[in-house]
């Protein structure tokens, strides 16, 4: 059954202000939403373990307790083997100002620096880490040491002047993106992720879209 173009837009405007509402109440929270990675494509990418590592990537971020920064916490939620070995902090604005501490759980074990010093095909998204705002896993057991396990986690601790909103906000707006480098899969390669666009910007392009086929009618 086809859906009226009217009330096509009327549903997505009323998705979208809730997704507003939802951000504007971000201040009142000590949590971000959680955040997932967007696999960034190339020829020679597997697009399985791209798939692989949207589904299982995450972070979030909270405020941090007696100090002016924020905390990102990074996990693997899967089964699938992969392992995140290497994150990059991008601050386009300078919000983000370094890196104060690493605290990982059992079997993970993060050093500031990593290596290499940006993540694989980091030309593909136009992305550069702020300086001294990367982390990677210590070697030689890079990839054991890495994020591989449903209940392995790292903590980034990071200086910042600005309020957990703001910090929600330029993750929202790309202000501030997250990169990362990850190793181990089971046909043992490697791929490249990033912080995709917010949920709103794609429900505005798939409405673009929808009008774009209606005229089209």
């Amino acid at each position: 059954m086809k859906v009226p173009a009217k009330k096509y837009i009327n549903l997505m405007l009323a998705v979208i202000s809730m997704l507003c509402i939802s951000n504007s109440q971000a201040g009142l929270s000590s949590l971000c939403e959680p955040h997932v990675f967007s696999w960034v494509r190339d020829s020679d990418a597997n697009p399985v373990d791209g798939t692989i590592g949207e589904q299982q990537l995450s972070f979030t971020v909270s405020e941090a307790t007696g100090i002016d920064g924020v905390i990102f916490r990074f996990e693997n939620k899967g089964q699938r083997p992969c392992s995140l070995t290497d994150i990059y902090l991008e601050s386009s604005l300078g919000t983000l100002e370094g890196i104060l501490l690493l605290d990982g759980s059992d079997g993970v074990s993060f050093s500031q620096g990593a290596d290499p010093g940006n993540m694989p095909r980091w030309k593909k998204v136009d992305f550069e880490p702020t300086s001294g705002m990367t982390a990677g896993s210590n070697s030689p057991a890079v990839s054991q040491n890495g994020i591989d396990h449903p209940d392995e986690w790292l903590s980034i601790t990071v200086a910042t002047q600005a309020g957990l909103d703001q910090i929600c906000q330029e993750l929202d707006n790309q202000d501030i993106r997250v990169g990362i480098h990850v190793q181990a899969f089971d046909d043992g390669g490697s791929e490249s992720f990033i912080t995709p666009e917010p949920v709103s910007m794609a429900i505005l392009a798939l409405g673009g879209l929808f009008l774009k086929r209606r005229r089209k009618i």
